[in-house]
């Protein structure tokens, strides 16, 4: 013996889809600004990532080590989208390891996404190019 389920008279359920919609649209929206702002995250941290590497890749060219710092700024700024850092910063150092002389890039961006300010930090090292630059670049 079964027993089914009363049913609900025609035209007693209105409204009901209504009712569900209003109260799904508030989430479905908060899952859309989340991932928006996720995806917005990790750009930002590979456009930084890939700053930092070019930005010490055509430093490591330079020839003097005033020329290091003023090409991995001018680098790393280039390669960064533009409106998406408020903020940008760019540290460059060389040091000596055994017979390389290694120039390392640091890229800091500070951006907004949705109500909060987040900074992407990367760092970028190459090895300096001995035929191309000053003897003066291979002490720290």
């Amino acid at each position: 013996m079964s027993h089914a389920a009363p049913r609900t008279p025609p035209g007693q359920d209105r409204g009901s889809y209504a009712l569900e919609f209003a109260f799904a649209l508030p989430v479905l929206l908060l899952a859309l600004l989340v991932v928006a702002g996720a995806t917005l995250d990790a750009t930002a941290s590979a456009q930084v990532g890939r700053a930092a590497r070019q930005a010490a890749r055509a430093a490591s060219l330079a020839t003097t080590p005033s020329d290091v710092t003023a090409i991995a700024d001018a680098t790393a700024r280039g390669n960064l989208r533009a409106g998406l850092c408020h903020t940008t910063g760019v540290d460059t150092a060389i040091s000596t390891t055994g017979e390389l002389t290694v120039v390392t890039v640091v890229v800091r961006c500070q951006f907004d996404v949705l109500v909060a300010s987040r900074t992407a930090q990367a760092s970028g090292d190459a090895v300096l190019d001995h035929y191309r630059s000053d003897p003066t670049l291979t002490t720290p």
